[in-house]
């Protein structure tokens, strides 16, 4: 059908019309104009694994009306805007259990941006770094990953399981918050490589 504009854009929901980076599904659900590139949805918010599950997709928004389904697509859009200094992304993650494997990738959540990834509670919400659907014998090498870009990282509200290593730090200068976290069964729980000046917060985890 075609948009409120009148537009056909969604028989191509995954196409670009406008090619401002925001694929066509998004602008529909932002009531924004797929055709017109200086009016496109900009949220430094995203929720995940919220609403029922068939409504859950990683090409959607990222609102509580239209969530994401995994926290890495979440991260990627945050990598990927392109942040202004001292902006902070918030990621939402709904009670349940998230598995941290994709496909054949490298099983790291890189994050490249400033952000802070907030669950329901280290009792409800939980992170598997061995996949929940997959072979067990695939799992993370480092469930996350910190890179040098941001200066801000702040995890809250989860438990981390069944990885390697479950954050992996390569920093310069960069403040580590965690509140409410639990790392269970990986090999190490924080990692710090090659890291100066890093500020870590353990926050009571």
């Amino acid at each position: 059908p075609p948009d409120g504009n009148g537009n056909p854009t969604l028989n191509t929901p995954l196409d670009d019309a406008d090619n401002d980076g925001v694929n066509n599904l998004q602008e529909y659900q932002a009531l924004t104009d797929p055709t017109d590139a200086s009016d496109y949805p900009d949220y430094i918010t995203l929720f995940v694994g919220f609403g029922e599950t068939d409504n859950r997709s990683d090409d959607n928004l990222g609102t509580p009306r239209f969530p994401l389904a995994n926290l890495k697509a979440a991260v990627e859009r945050a990598n990927n805007r392109n942040a202004d200094a001292g902006e902070i992304f918030t990621v939402f993650i709904a009670p349940g259990d998230y598995d941290l494997v994709y496909d054949n990738d490298d099983h790291v959540v890189a994050i490249h941006e400033n952000i802070e990834i907030v669950g329901a509670g280290s009792d409800l919400t939980f992170l598997h770094g061995s996949g929940l659907n997959s072979d067990p014998a695939i799992h993370c090498q480092a469930a996350f990953t910190v890179t040098p870009g941001p200066n801000r990282v702040v995890f809250e509200g989860l438990t981390l399981l069944d990885a390697e290593v479950g954050i992996r730090v390569a920093t310069d200068g960069a403040c580590l918050e965690f509140y409410d976290v639990l790392i269970e069964n990986c090999g190490a729980g924080v990692q710090l490589l090659d890291s100066y000046q890093a500020n870590i917060d353990l926050g009571g985890s």
